[in-house]
């Protein structure tokens, strides 16, 4: 078990699930299991109409407190969904960026790192998933960020998790494919159900840079540990995501995997885990413990015993009585 920590947050107040264990005892299910967890923080979720300004409807952006998801708007508006960012370039900009202190210009960053990992579309990618806050020119990681920037890949696909169930875009695309049972579900396929059902959450966005969104989403849910982005090529028409159903099915519903090694609590947050699988041991039988005989001394004719007595000095009458009485019973007696 790692150290104490303060539990970390997502936008709204959505506990984020790290499953603390030694990397030997995580399988790829055990991954998976710690989404279940989310479902109860999740349950805060608010599915009414909330708006903003300018009169947008945000859907379900919000918390039963009401508080919006910041990372989701920009200019009082819901954003459009990420486009021409990776994972790889998610943890290239990590990398520098947990090693710096409060707000970092971009100018910085961009001399520092190869500035294609700067550039506009994939700081609104990170900041779209709340792991980066941004103050004009100014970048910082938020607790999210800079809690998948410091963890182990177990508890990067805990964060980004938690990440996809904060977008609503993201957690009810999901939703879709396990009630489905889509388990190849291609970049036309998805495209096509956020231009029917999700209008109100694209900003917009159509053609090119739907189909971009489509593929953004893939990587994200592959880093979640929910299936596996697979791109075009090799006859493949289309790119697809690969998807994991049973773990997608564990991170919908809330359902635990039936066999699985289970985490532990990581003290990082206030979900606790079911315990690893018990191990029954056989029982040892003892076996009972066996008296040597007793040893009776009997008087015969043909026995001499000579009996030395040493009595302190100090012994009173009653002490010195004891003892020859005692020796009348256990030595003298005849047996009978």
């Amino acid at each position: 078990m790692s150290e104490d920590r303060p539990p970390q947050t997502a936008p709204g107040g959505l506990a984020f699930v790290s499953l603390g264990v030694e990397r030997h005892l995580v399988c790829r299910r055990a991954v998976i299991a710690g989404a279940w967890l989310l479902q109860a923080a999740a349950s805060r979720l608010s599915t009414r109409n909330l708006s903003c300004s300018g009169g947008v409807a945000l859907g379900s952006l919000g918390t039963s407190d009401g508080t919006v998801y910041e990372n989701l708007l920009r200019d009082g508006k819901v954003m459009a969904p990420p486009i021409k960012t990776t994972i790889e370039d998610i943890d290239a900009l990590f990398a520098y960026l947990k090693g710096q202190i409060g707000w970092v210009p971009l100018d910085k960053v961009r001399k520092t790192i190869d500035s294609k990992y700067a550039d506009n579309r994939k700081l609104e990618a990170c900041r779209f998933l709340g792991l980066l806050e941004r103050d004009g020119t100014n970048v910082k990681l938020s607790d999210q960020g800079r809690l998948y920037a410091d963890g182990d890949p177990v508890v990067q696909v805990s964060v980004m998790q938690g990440a996809v169930r904060s977008v609503p875009l993201y957690f009810q695309t999901l939703e879709w494919i396990h009630h489905g049972k889509r388990a190849e579900p291609t970049r036309t396929e998805v495209g096509n159900y956020w231009h029917d059902k999700h209008q109100d959450l694209l900003d917009g966005a159509k053609n090119a840079g739907l189909t971009d969104a489509v593929i953004f989403f893939f990587r994200v849910a592959g880093a979640a540990g929910l299936g596996k982005f697979i791109s075009a090529g090799n006859n493949r028409p289309t790119a697809l995501l690969r998807a994991d159903l049973e773990a997608v099915a564990t991170f919908v519903t809330g359902a635990a995997p039936a066999a699985c090694l289970v985490p532990l609590v990581d003290p990082r947050l206030d979900l606790v885990v079911p315990p690893a699988p018990t191990v029954t041991l056989p029982a040892v039988v003892t076996p009972p413990t066996t008296l040597p005989p007793a040893v009776i001394l009997k008087t015969s004719p043909a026995i001499h015993i000579n009996l030395e007595i040493h009595i302190a000095a100090d012994a009173t009458p009653d002490t010195v009585e004891e003892i020859f009485k005692n020796m009348r019973k256990y030595v003298l007696d005849d047996g009978e």
